[in-house]
């Protein structure tokens, strides 16, 4: 019971005046702290040269988000008088709106009522289409889809289409199946956003982002301006005598270097004939430049990529879209792709001869022309993007007849990939080209959508939803499976499950099934449906692991991860179509299809195992490397392969969480050694990680890339 309350009509309390009287002169300071800012703002427009920060578009962005925010604010206000019958509800600032899941606002009557999809289901009919489907996306057309490609977008809409088709409900997000977010970066770590050509007589000429040049690396925030050298190809070469850095100095400068290599097309070059050599790739000339001292480094392409192009406007070449990782280098520095033409234009104003004639020049005497370019300097702006990239989840649902669900099964995979090199390829000399992904993962996302189609022919049997997810930037960390724990479409309460399917296309004797001791049931369940499919399955009891699933197992949820193995063309460009086992595919989805079905049909809860024993799908392989035990963290946390030419483990996937995850070790790493233990094999990394305590130090030497590295790694 509350004591010593004040009438309504008395005065305030002295202190209570004194915070009327704090409140107030933080207001007036904030005011001229506006207006302060204002001006620095505005002066700053005026100085291009000094200070390269613009805030107009980020000024008018925030409006326009704003006017949406007030807009979806005003709407939720509205919708809640209504649900109340209270007309003041929402219209009071102390009043706050609760945020609701999309499934409680789902546009469908309680005697619901669809009909099966009629679509033939014979092994045939199956077989082409999961070829059509795993074959468009991980065409070139969709560029990899890669987190900066228009390709991610295509596929999008794509599954979108093609989910609607088979009769699935799909606006769960007003009249769409996209669950939009924003990939925002919170490192201290920015792009090249603005860069500034200072050319003769005090002429200035500001560049455009990803029309006159792109960013390739991220870097240190802050602007500078540098003098700038020509170094010719951006290669050392002792043992073919040839050298660009050999007569000229690039400490604290930005340097310019053409791509690809001397004589490319020509079959007698000593740079191994018309081949690539080991010199062309931009990650060996971004190294070495910055092994010279380099500050910045500004690619360009060559005049003979130009003519044997479909066009012959030097506009017309296409800029990298790549991030190199911040991990693949000595050090981080600006690295961008510029246009031909405009460093055509400014080195030819500073008495260089045009870029065709330095190439000619090369290729006929195989001498370096590289020079200083004095009276050019370049200003580099690195900031982070203000507004973020915004990504997709595509969403759509199975709706069983009658009443509104209870329960809810899960089925996702991640549609993304690394679009052209991004910065999980293991192709140290891929230069730019498309990673289509076929494995990883258009093979499990062409699944998710025929088990969807199998499953919409028998949807009269089905009592709990079926929720599809084609999850986005996978690659890039579970982004996507993360945004959608952290906003669900359905509450996680009401999830009965969550089915996963990461690489499934490259079915060879076994198929290892993930999370198999994440719920008492699933050996009942699983091998049953294994088994009338003619699969022979490898259970690992843990429901953690590199993809989508765990972080919903994260939540309590019980899941399931289908896995076919890793290949020599992972994370690659050749891991392409042609090499896909689509009659182990068919097999996949008709298995899965029969456990989601189980399921659905029952709609019974599941019981949450604690992840360890597997029961009757014994574990084995590489189980003690990827599984997590009852203690936290993971012992060491790593998948690894065998390699065939020289002795060590290449890490293919790094456990989240996991001793090696926290160390900084990264896929595509070779471990070896470990303390004073030559690594040869995985009993021989079992065994010099395991015994080590909370605390414990212990040395590995891992090479990345073409760099040698000894780290101490604590457990």
């Amino acid at each position: 019971m509350a004591t010593n309350q004040t009438p309504i009509s008395e005065k305030p309390s002295k202190s209570r005046g004194q915070r009327l009287l704090l409140t107030s002169s933080l207001m007036v300071i904030g005011l001229f702290g506006l207006c302060w800012l204002g001006f620095k703002y505005a002066a700053a427009d005026s100085e291009p040269d000094t200070n390269l920060a613009f805030l107009q578009e980020f000024s008018s962005k925030k409006e326009k988000l704003d006017s949406e925010l007030t807009a979806l604010r005003e709407k939720a206000a509205k919708e809640s008088r209504e649900s109340t019958g209270n007309p003041e509800f929402g219209k009071h600032p102390h009043v706050s709106v609760v945020a609701v899941s999309p499934s409680e606002h789902l546009d469908r009557p309680n005697d619901f009522f669809a009909k099966r999809l009629k679509i033939d289901l014979d092994d045939d009919a199956i077989e082409q289409r999961l070829k059509h489907d795993v074959e468009y996306l991980s065409s070139d057309e969709l560029e990899g889809r890669g987190i900066r490609t228009k390709g991610l977008e295509v596929a999008g809409e794509f599954l979108a289409k093609e989910f609607k088709k088979a009769g699935l409900y799909t606006a769960w997000y007003g009249d769409s199946p996209f669950q939009e977010f924003q990939l925002l970066n919170g490192s201290r770590r920015g792009a090249v956003q603005r860069v500034l050509f200072h050319r003769e007589q005090g002429e200035k000429y500001l560049l455009t982002p990803n029309v006159d040049f792109s960013s390739l690396m991220k870097t240190t925030m802050g602007t500078m301006t540098l003098p700038v050298v020509f170094a010719g190809y951006g290669i050392t070469a002792p043992e073919l005598n040839y050298d660009d850095y050999a007569n000229i100095r690039v400490a604290g400068k930005a340097v310019i270097i053409l791509r690809h290599e001397p004589q490319k097309t020509d079959v007698n070059s000593p740079f191994d004939g018309a081949s690539a050599s080991r010199y062309a790739p931009v990650y060996t000339k971004i190294q070495n430049a910055i092994s010279h001292g380099a500050t910045a480094v500004i690619l360009c392409d060559t005049h003979s990529k130009t003519i044997d192009s479909t066009h012959d406007d030097p506009f017309s070449s296409d800029l990298l879209k790549v991030e190199f990782s911040e991990n693949a280098f000595d050090t981080t520095i600006p690295v961008i792709h510029c246009r031909q033409a405009l460093l055509d234009e400014v080195l030819q104003e500073y008495g260089v001869d045009s870029l065709e004639e330095v190439e000619d020049q090369i290729d006929e005497d195989l001498q370096p022309r590289s020079r200083d370019i004095k009276g050019f300097r370049i200003g580099f702006e690195v900031t982070r993007d203000r507004s973020g990239r915004s990504v997709r989840n595509v969403l759509a649902s199975i709706e069983p007849n009658g009443p509104m669900p209870k329960r809810t099964v899960i089925v996702g995979a991640h549609y993304d990939h690394l679009g052209r090199d991004g910065w999980g390829s293991l192709a140290v000399g891929a230069d730019g080209e498309i990673h289509n992904g076929a494995d990883d993962n258009a093979s499990g996302t062409a699944i998710i959508m025929e088990v969807a189609r199998q499953l919409a022919a028998r949807r009269d049997l089905l009592k709990c939803r079926v929720l599809f997810v084609a999850f986005t930037a996978e690659e890039l960390g579970l982004l996507g499976s993360k945004h959608y724990i952290r906003d669900p479409a359905v509450p996680l309460k009401e999830t009965v499950a969550m089915i996963n399917l990461d690489m499934v296309g490259r079915l060879r004797e076994e198929l290892t099934v993930y999370g198999v001791g994440t719920a008492h049931e699933w050996n009942d369940i699983v091998l049953p449906a294994a088994t009338s499919h003619d699969l022979k399955v490898l259970g690992r009891s843990s429901g953690y692991g590199p993809s989508d699933h765990a972080v919903f197992y994260e939540r309590g949820v019980p899941v399931l991860h289908f896995f076919t193995g890793f290949h020599p063309q992972y994370h690659r460009p050749a891991d392409d179509s042609h090499l896909l086992n689509i009659n182990g595919m068919v097999q996949i989805s008709r298995c899965v299809t029969d456990i989601v079905a189980k399921l659905a049909e029952d709609d019974t809860p599941l019981s949450p195992g604690s992840g360890g024993n597997g029961g009757l799908l014994a574990e084995s392989g590489l189980s003690g490397l990827l599984d997590q035990p009852e203690s936290t963290p993971p012992r060491f946390g790593v998948v690894v392969n065998k390699l065939k030419k020289r002795e060590g483990l290449q890490i293919r996937y790094v456990l989240a969480k996991s001793v090696a995850e926290n160390n900084g070790l990264l896929p595509g790493d070779i471990i070896v050694k470990v303390g004073d233990t030559l690594i040869k094999n995985v009993d021989d990394l079992k065994e010099s990680v395991k015994g080590h305590d909370l605390g414990d130090t212990i040395p590995i030497q891992l090479t990345r890339r073409t760099l040698n590295l000894e780290i101490d790694v604590v457990f």
